[in-house]
This record gives C-alpha cells, sequence and structure tokens, in this order.
C-alpha cells in the first residue's frame, strides 16, 4: 500500500538554514559566513571546501526544474554548490532534503517507517543574499520540484564534481 508523505514547505530564514548546518547537512555560501577583511593592498582567498581527489574537477549547471511530484530524490558522493540565481517571476521552486543519512533512510524505505519528519519541504528565494548560495554536503538525499502554479519552471545553478555520479532514491511507494 503506498503511503503518502506530505511535506509542509517552509519559507527560509536564516535559522532554518542554520539548523541544517548545524546538522552537517548543508553550508550556507553567503557573505554573512565567509565574509573577511583583506588587508589594504591585498587580495584574500578563503577555501571554503576541497573536493577529494576521487571526485575530479568541478563543473557548473543550469538546472531548470520542471517536476511537481518528487517520486525520486538523489544523493552524491559529493558536495554540490547551489546558486539558487534566476528569474523571481517563474513557479516556486522548493527543495526538499532528508534530515537522516542515507544508511537510516534506506532503513526507514526498507522498513516501510518513512515519515514526513524525516524530510524539511524548503520553498528557495531566487538571489537572497542570505539564503539563496549553500552547499548540500554529500551523501544526502536530496531533490528539487516546482509548485503547480501557473508561469514557467524555475531554474537555477549548481556546481559540483565534474565526474560525479548520480545515486537515485526511488520513493514511489511513499
Amino acid at each position: 500500500m503506498k503511503q503518502n508523505i506530505i511535506l509542509h514547505p517552509l519559507e527560509i530564514p536564516k535559522a532554518v538554514m542554520s539548523d541544517l548546518e548545524k546538522r552537517n547537512l548543508s553550508l550556507r555560501i553567503s557573505l554573512d559566513t565567509h565574509a573577511r577583511n583583506a588587508k589594504p593592498g591585498r587580495t584574500m582567498t578563503d577555501p571554503i571546501y576541497f573536493s577529494s581527489n576521487d571526485g575530479a574537477p568541478h563543473k557548473l549547471m543550469f538546472v531548470k526544474a520542471n517536476r511537481i511530484e518528487l517520486t525520486e530524490l538523489c544523493i552524491h558522493p559529493e558536495n554540490e554548490n547551489f546558486l539558487v540565481i534566476g528569474d523571481v517571476n517563474t513557479k516556486p521552486l522548493y527543495l526538499d532534503i532528508a534530515l537522516c543519512m542515507r544508511e537510516e533512510l534506506d532503513v526507514k524505505i526498507q522498513s516501510k517507517t518513512l515519515r514526513d519528519c524525516d524530510f524539511i519541504d524548503l520553498r528557495l528565494k531566487q538571489t537572497n543574499p542570505v539564503v539563496s548560495f549553500f552547499t548540500m554536503l554529500k551523501d544526502v538525499t536530496h531533490g528539487e520540484a516546482i509548485g503547480k502554479d501557473e508561469g514557467k519552471p524555475a531554474s537555477f545553478y549548481v556546481t559540483e564534481s565534474r565526474n560525479l555520479i548520480d545515486v537515485d532514491m526511488n520513493l514511489v511507494d511513499f
């Protein structure tokens, strides 16, 4: 029997992003988290993270989300940067994130104990300097979808390892 997981989208305040960071699920790319002063006449670089040698160089991708139901989520073995830069006049863009790591999620799927509280559903904001730029950390299950509203599909950018392999997680029974 199919179980329905009903998620209620949250606006995406800084506190929610901070909570996801504390859970080691994401890392915000934001001036208020990474801005440091450079000495006069100097340019400063401050690495945020390095991919492992297995991950290979990064790539930048344009993503256009055009699905309403999420029956499949994705997991990456490396970090993935989200740059939610786009047209504000599109359908709402949602990011669903599992609040537990893959091993625990697999057990819950197999035992049919997966519930609403195992996910967070965020309504992403286009080009917001505090919450629109972040890193989804490796091995975090997630997926993007759009609202049923009229209008054109939403788009954004991601950077990830050039040879990154997507691992799909089928949730068709939920």
